[in-house]
């Protein structure tokens, strides 16, 4: 089965990598002998993996599923209104509770990794796809958008603080991987139109 899907995701031991594949399915797999641990069902792609402690956390169009990272059974769901962007993963907020999702159309969403419980399902915050959401040190979360502009967002979700057009096409910041350093500094490359470098602050 194709594995076009969102990155692998490694517990914290290193002795186990987590994968996914086009059709929903997740794998546990063993790192040093590359077997097969379990497997898991989701009802899409996987968009995004995340370790939480004994959990495995995976994005699945419009799922969010909590999986129990030693056996692959199944926690809790949850199943928010818009869809996770394909590929695109979590951010997580330094108190490693919050995670941020990003949407297709414009929203991204939130979720209360602890509770298994969604926080804001689809905050608007431009014209088309997000991507790839950083978390700064200050709490705001950075984002860039197929419609070709970067948005920090606070972190609750109710405001965009400001944003940045690249240039008039869309599609500058598909699938860019973004990072943000201690300083609140905000790193993106529009390298899929322009390519341009950008340090936001």
């Amino acid at each position: 089965q194709s594995m076009k899907s969102t990155a692998p995701a490694v517990n914290a031991a290193g002795t186990v990598v987590y994968i996914c594949d086009a059709s929903g399915n997740t794998f546990a797999i063993d790192a040093a002998s590359g077997s097969k641990l379990w497997s898991f069902a989701a009802p899409a792609a996987g968009c995004g993996l995340l370790v939480n402690g004994n959990e495995l956390v995976v994005g699945a169009g419009k799922n969010i599923c909590f999986i129990n990272a030693s056996d692959g059974s199944e926690i809790a769901r949850l199943t928010m209104a818009q869809t996770m962007t394909d590929i695109s993963g979590f951010a997580v907020a330094a108190d490693k509770t919050t995670a941020y999702i990003p949407n297709t159309r414009g929203y991204v969403s939130s979720i209360d990794l602890a509770q298994h419980k969604i926080l804001v399902d689809g905050f608007l915050v431009g014209e088309n796809t997000m991507y790839e959401p950083v978390v700064a040190p200050n709490g705001s979360v950075f984002i860039g958008s197929k419609d070709s502009h970067v948005y920090n967002v606070n972190a609750s979700l109710t405001a965009v603080n400001w944003s940045h057009k690249h240039m008039d096409s869309n599609n500058a910041f598909n699938y860019s991987h973004p990072c943000v350093d201690s300083e609140n500094r905000f790193y993106i490359t529009s390298g899929q139109v322009g390519n341009t470098s950008y340090i936001f602050d």
